[in-house]
């Protein structure tokens, strides 16, 4: 059983990932959320790429 979780449920992020993350005071702002992709990272990472 693999120990790396390889995705989070928003409430997860909300709690554990955003207070650590910096947020722009201006610039883009990106239309997916940064859960999506977070868990699009996670994925890509548990699957590997070819």
């Amino acid at each position: 059983m693999s120990t790396i979780p390889t995705s989070v449920t928003e409430r997860q992020f909300e709690d554990h990932i955003r207070p650590y993350r910096s947020t722009a005071q201006r610039g883009y702002v990106c239309s997916i959320s940064l859960y999506k992709v977070l868990n699009d990272i996670l994925y890509r990472l548990h699957t590997g790429c070819r």
